[in-house]
């Protein structure tokens, strides 16, 4: 798509200025006619912020996503260094509003290292400190996080040796590779024990609900079905020791909800309720396009494909308009 578009540009002549940070915009009269980059001026018959999100921003994490800057250091962001929520600061300079505190996509990982794992394995069992499932494994990425929270924001993945073992025959990532668990487990990084009592005490796990909540998912694994959550795969019983327990945190940053609030032309609302004249704004820069959870697959580039066409289409309006060449 970003080569298609881009050749279109090309075809169009239109200048791309990179490596050039926007530090400011141009208002005269009540309207945003252009942007600052250092000292350099850009004017312009309207302004599309279109910046991207602030993953790479730990103070706007601490200040806009609280969710997220609960897990400290375990933070890391999928998007490009230069996600820093330039946008947001430079839609509140001219007298924007915003939307979408503490919103936002965060993935599960065990933090062994910086590679992109949607998911938790399907052959554990997901515990709580307190030591009782409370999802399937199998449950969609988009609502993980959120069951964390509820959960104290930590959990375990809970397994034992045989599964370990046949770890490989359903692969999720790196990190949970039969050779990877072992040699996780042989530094330390990987709680693991001859018995489930002190594997709990390692961890802090609540001993008497995590032993029962095994028991019960035994019984399912030997039925063939999970009578708690109806997970439909990976359904291996938990018996054969050692027995391990990996912390995953929803700590991964794929998209962050908090940005500029807009209208349905896109265009940049002030904190009169109107729009700001001469402002738009489109994709992750937007607050305004997910409730409490994210939508699932394409959730983030549709939007930021339909909106951005929306706003390049009012912008140029806007700016015939203000010249006097449409009415």
């Amino acid at each position: 798509v970003v080569k298609v578009l881009d050749a279109e540009r090309i075809e169009r002549d239109i200048d791309l200025a990179l490596m050039t940070r926007a530090t400011g915009l141009i208002e005269e009269d009540g309207e945003v006619v252009g942007v600052t980059a250092g000292d350099q001026e850009v004017r312009a018959g309207a302004v599309i912020i279109a910046s991207g999100g602030f993953g790479h921003n730990p103070e706007f994490i601490e200040k806009y996503w609280p969710d997220a800057h609960e897990h400290g250091d375990r933070v890391w962001a999928i998007s490009g260094p230069k996600a820093m929520g330039d946008g947001i600061t430079l839609g509140e300079q001219a007298g924007a509003t915003s939307a979408g505190f503490n919103r936002g996509l965060l993935l599960l990982t065990p933090g062994f290292n910086r590679d992109l794992e949607v998911a938790a394995p399907p052959w554990c069992i997901l515990v709580s400190r307190e030591g009782r499932r409370f999802t399937a494994e199998t449950a969609p990425y988009t609502v993980m996080a959120g069951l964390f929270k509820r959960n104290g924001f930590v959990a375990y993945a809970v397994f034992d040796e045989e599964t370990r073992k046949q770890a490989d025959d359903m692969p999720v990532g790196p990190s949970w590779t039969s050779e990877s668990l072992l040699n996780y487990a042989e530094q330390g990084r990987i709680f693991r024990s001859e018995s489930l009592e002190d594997l709990a005490e390692q961890a802090k796990i609540n001993v008497a609900p995590l032993l029962g909540t095994i028991e019960k998912y035994n019984e399912s694994c030997a039925d063939g079905v999970d009578h708690d959550y109806f997970k439909p795969i990976g359904l291996l019983p938990i018996k054969t020791p050692p027995y391990y327990a990996v912390e995953v945190r929803p700590s991964v940053i794929a998209w962050t909800g908090y940005g500029l609030r807009t209208g349905p032309e896109t265009n940049v609302i002030g904190k009169d309720e109107r729009p700001v004249q001469g402002l738009f704004a489109a994709g992750e820069t937007v607050g305004t396009l997910h409730g409490d959870r994210y939508i699932g697959g394409g959730g983030s580039f549709g939007p930021a494909l339909t909106f951005g066409r929306i706003a390049g289409r009012e912008a140029a309006r806007h700016a015939l308009e203000t010249a006097g060449l449409i009415e």
